[in-house]
């Protein structure tokens, strides 16, 4: 039981985590500032970030978009998989109007 609380808790530390950088990155993005450093800096140690991706106001995003994905624990920091990933997305308006 204690794992599955344990993975439980994993679990969703980083969904938060990386849908907290993915509005940090975009935040930058829409500031001028670098999107990898901004997310770097958002997330835990233990949070493996697999892509960062950027879209400054294409057809698909009106704004600043970012887009974060990041392994998930497996019980213990630093096991990963690179099957077990969470995406998260966020946008900022664009900051020239």
């Amino acid at each position: 039981v204690a794992i599955l609380l344990l993975q439980g808790f994993f679990a969703f530390s980083t969904i938060t985590s990386v849908e907290k950088a993915a509005r940090d990155g975009a935040r930058a993005a829409m500031q001028g500032r670098s999107v990898e450093v901004a997310v770097a800096e958002s997330v835990p140690d233990w949070i493996t970030v697999e892509a960062i991706s950027a879209d400054n106001g294409g057809a698909a995003c009106p704004g600043r978009c970012v887009a974060v994905e990041a392994r998930v624990p497996l019980g213990v920091p630093g096991w990963t998989s690179a099957d077990v990933t969470v995406r998260r997305e966020a946008a900022m308006p664009r900051g020239d109007r």
